[in-house]
Order: C-alpha cells, then sequence, then structure tokens
C-alpha cells in the first residue's frame, strides 16, 4: 500500500515516462506517467564530466560525483523543492532535509540514471541518514559515511537521492497511502450508515461531487482508499493509525497524480471526502469538500481524517468552469411574464442538471394577443370632416390603433320662417347646422302662403282686384270655365227653342 501511495504521488515528478508499480500484496502493474517537474525546482544544476567525475554547486550543498557510468557527459543535479520535497519526505522513515535528482546526460541528451557512482554533498549535521528513492515512490536506505561537513555515499541507480535527519527507534512517523476503495476497507461506523457496500459509497459520493459541478460524468470518477500510517520504530514497523496520531486539527495534506487523459490546463477537478466513523466533530457518513490546488500534472488537498475519497473531474474545454451547459432548454423560473405580443420567457437550464442560468431565456407558449377596449374619440369628427378614434389594450396601454371616426354630417331642425310668404306664393324658412359649425339650410315654408284678403274689393297685401282676375292669376280656374260652359248650354238650348218654334204649324 505505501508503494502504491508513492506511486501516485511520484506523477508530480516526473516529465514523461513508463514505470513499473507494486501494489501492495499484488503483481507488478505497468501504468504510464506524465508529468512536469519544473514547479518544484529551483533549477537545474549541470557540470561537465571529466575523467569520471562533475561536481556543481547548488543553494542545498555542493553536490560532487566520481566513478561516472560509461558515455555520461553531463552531471545533473535538481533540488527538490515545494510538493516535490513532501513527496519525498512521505516516502522515507526518517524527515527529510534535502533532496537531489541525480543523474547523467550522455552526448545525445539522453538520461542515464548514476548506478554505482560516488556521491559526497556538502550538508551540516551529523545524525543524518540517506535514502535512495525511486519514480514509484519504494525507497531503501543506504550506506553512507557522515561528518560534520559532508555526507557520502554511493548511488544505486535511483532517480532521488534524500539526506534525512535519523529518528530515535521510538520517534513517531506518520505517512498517507493510496490505493483502491474494497469492501475489506469498509469500516463498522460506515456500515452503521448505511454504506455497507463499495457501490453505496460510491454513489453517495458520485452524487455529492456532481452536486458540485454537474459536468463530472459517473466514468470521470475515482474512488480512493486513503490511510494515515504510522511508525514508532523509525519506520521499520508500520501500523494503520488512530484519531489520536492525527494532527490536532486533522488535517492531512493528499497529492495524487491527475488521472490519465487529463490535464490541469483542460481539467477541473474535485474532491469529496466520506468519513469513516465518528470523528473531528463529523460523524461516519458525512462528507466534507477539499478545496483542491493543481499543479502541472498532479492535484493535492487537505482532508480531515482519511478513506474513502472520490475524485472527479471534467473538461473545462467543452463546458462552463463549473460544469453547466446551457442550450435551449427551458428550465422551470420564468424570466418574463408573457406579452402582448412575446411569449413568456424561461432561464436556460443546465442539459446535465436542474441548474438555470440567468445569462440566457427562451421563449415558451404563444403570445396573449391584444385585448382592446371600445376605444375613445382622440379627435373630434366634423360635419364634413373624419375624426380619429383611438383605441387602447387593456393589457398594455403602450400599444394602441386608430381608425377613422365618421364625419356627423349637417343637422338642420331648428328652422325659422324668412317672412316672406306672399298672397299668392309660400315663403321660405331657414336654419342654422345644430352642430353650431356656420351652415345654413333655406327651403320652402309650405303652407305659409298668405291669400289675398280684400277689403272694399282690393287686397289690403297686395292690391289685387276682387272682381278681376290678375294676369296669371289662375285661383278660380275652375270657377271660370264652368261658367263658360253653363253659358254655352243656356245659349245652345235658348237657340234650339226658337228655331223649333218658327217650324210648328199655326192653329
Amino acid at each position: 500500500m505505501r508503494k502504491l501511495t508513492s506511486l501516485l504521488l511520484a506523477a508530480v515528478l516526473l516529465l514523461s515516462c513508463t514505470v513499473t508499480v507494486f501494489a501492495a500484496e499484488g503483481d507488478p502493474v505497468e501504468i504510464g506517467v506524465y508529468a512536469k517537474t519544473e514547479q518544484n525546482i529551483d533549477g537545474e544544476y549541470t557540470a561537465a564530466v571529466e575523467n569520471g567525475s562533475a561536481s556543481v554547486i547548488t543553494p542545498d550543498g555542493t553536490v560532487t560525483v566520481t566513478n561516472a557510468p560509461n558515455g555520461a557527459v553531463t552531471l545533473v543535479v535538481i533540488p527538490m523543492k515545494g510538493e516535490a520535497l513532501t513527496w519525498i519526505d512521505s516516502c522515507v522513515d526518517a524527515d527529510a532535509i534535502a533532496a537531489f535528482d541525480i543523474h547523467f546526460l550522455d552526448a545525445n541528451g539522453n538520461r542515464i540514471n548514476a548506478n554505482g557512482a560516488k556521491v559526497s554533498i556538502t550538508v551540516s549535521g551529523t545524525e543524518l541518514t540517506v535514502s535512495s528513492v525511486t519514480t514509484s515512490g519504494a525507497d531503501s536506505k543506504l550506506t553512507s559515511e557522515v561528518s560534520s561537513e559532508k555526507v557520502s555515499f554511493t548511488t544505486d541507480g535511483s532517480h532521488y537521492y534524500v539526506i534525512a535527519k535519523k529518528q530515535a527507534e521510538d520517534d513517531h512517523h506518520t505517512k498517507v497511502e493510496v490505493e483502491d476503495f474494497g469492501s475489506e476497507d469498509i469500516t463498522d461506523g460506515l456500515k452503521d450508515a448505511g454504506y455497507d457496500t463499495v457501490t453505496k459509497i460510491e454513489t453517495q459520493l458520485t452524487t455529492k461531487v456532481v452536486a458540485l459541478n454537474c459536468g463530472v460524468k459517473e466514468e470521470n470518477t475515482a474512488l480512493y482508499d486513503v490511510v494515515l500510517m504510522y511508525s514508532t520504530d523509525g519506520g521499520n514497523t508500520w501500523l494503520k493509525a488512530d484519531e489520536e496520531h492525527f494532527p490536532e486539527d486533522g488535517k492531512l495534506l493528499v497529492s495524487l497524480p491527475v488521472p490519465a487523459g487529463t490535464s490541469t490546463a483542460t481539467h477541473d477537478y474535485h474532491v469529496v471526502h466520506m468519513f469513516s466513523k465518528d470523528a473531528f466533530g463529523k460523524k461516519a457518513g458525512d462528507v466534507e469538500y477539499p478545496a483542491v490546488t493543481e499543479g502541472d500534472g498532479y492535484i493535492s488537498f487537505y482532508v480531515t481524517g482519511l478513506s474513502p475519497i472520490l475524485v472527479g473531474w471534467v473538461d473545462t474545454s467543452t463546458t462552463g468552469p463549473d460544469g453547466h451547459s446551457f442550450t435551449d432548454k427551458a428550465s422551470s423560473v420564468k424570466a418574463a411574464d408573457a406579452t402582448c405580443t412575446e411569449a413568456a420567457r424561461y432561464y436556460v437550464q443546465c442539459d446535465n442538471c436542474s441548474a438555470h442560468t440567468t445569462e440566457k431565456t427562451v421563449p415558451v407558449g404563444d403570445p396573449l394577443g391584444h385585448d382592446w377596449d371600445e376605444g375613445t374619440v382622440t379627435t373630434k369628427p366634423t360635419c364634413e370632416k373624419d375624426g380619429v378614434r383611438t383605441f387602447t389594450c387593456k393589457r398594455d396601454s403602450s400599444h394602441t390603433y386608430t381608425k377613422a371616426e365618421p364625419a356627423t354630417g349637417h343637422s338642420f331642425t331648428k328652422y325659422e320662417s324668412n317672412n316672406d310668404a306672399t298672397c299668392k306664393k309660400d315663403g321660405t324658412e331657414t336654419a342654422k347646422c345644430d352642430h353650431g359649425c356656420g351652415e345654413t339650410d333655406t327651403r320652402t315654408d309650405k303652407g305659409s302662403k298668405l291669400g289675398h284678403k280684400y277689403e272694399d274689393g282690393k287686397c289690403i297685401r297686395c292690391g289685387a282686384s276682387q272682381w278681376l282676375p290678375e294676369t296669371g292669376d289662375n285661383s278660380h280656374i275652375f270657377l271660370w270655365v264652368g261658367l263658360l260652359i253653363l253659358s254655352a248650354i243656356v245659349l245652345f238650348f235658348l237657340i234650339f227653342w226658337k228655331c223649333r218654334k218658327k217650324d210648328e204649324p199655326n192653329p
């Protein structure tokens, strides 16, 4: 288990290599590890190899190497710093004070591990030990000679060499080991909390990590068993730690290489830790969400307590920084009510979860349409010109339309006589338009003819004679015609009677 822990953290240090890792109690597994070390180092220190020897001066001491391997033309020494030194410290049984990547380059620039080379490093202190650490995290104590000014040892072909303070046999040491989580890692506390299978634990933690970032897919998660180990005999024997061996605040630093196929340049990582037992004020089954620090090829985070831990990741090149993907799916949250002319608008819902954005909306349903009132005359019509009637929407008074209000036309009802009637002819009467436009209408005032009014045979109005017909007077035409016919009949009978009387014989 310890070796697998070292494997996971070692990826932080490698530029590109393939290493064989031995899992605890298992067969060798070939895996690819890709990482860079520049962010964890102060720089490379190089020197030309002459007659098998070379020396470089670093901030951590002068490193002198003899008996360089055949083909070596350049000595390269890289002092380990930051997370790299933290990882190396976790691999050894003592407290590291300095660590170096010591190797050679051939004429073509290819790496040659230092195997069998004699190394001396200037360093202060006498109670020191030297260990080598492979890229898989396996450490080996090397035979060394220590003086007050330097430590000397022979390399064994490993990548890293660590100078550490020698620990007393009863000193306590701790380290973090990481491996896949299995059913044997389920504690009684988790079982009592209802998490009695790996599937239940993984499902719960996946649900929690998706709540952090809905872009995390089930296939983009990894469940780890992270265990704190301690030693009281200088690292010869390691035991699983109890709560009493944790730091007072329970915080432990865990570093992991990024999952294969991902990169901190294109992916975001999220971590959920489930407490395996009641500790640090938490109940078994409770979870915490450690903040993740991303390095180049690795992630690190602090957890309170340890196993189990689930890591999820998303590709930020295809989703937003929070994993959401908003296209055109309407959520249930209304952004704007429907109007007369536009449908209601709803915020867009994430394609992966129920979250919604407030920056994008889509229409849902149909517009309400206008609900017009009966209209108001806004321009009065005149007798001869149309006016304007304006209609207003009851839903939105800013929506209006107009149509012509028909002209009223003239209205003449109040006629007054013009007092121009004569004895023989009706007079006229005139009315002004009732609408006050000033127009007038004159018509015959039927039945207003005065007729003659005779006194002493003469009309007192017009002076016409009562007995003589007036030129053009046809007021008694039928009377005169009747008298003429009657006179003709009387004359005819008188003549006829006189003639008949002459023809009769005299007696």
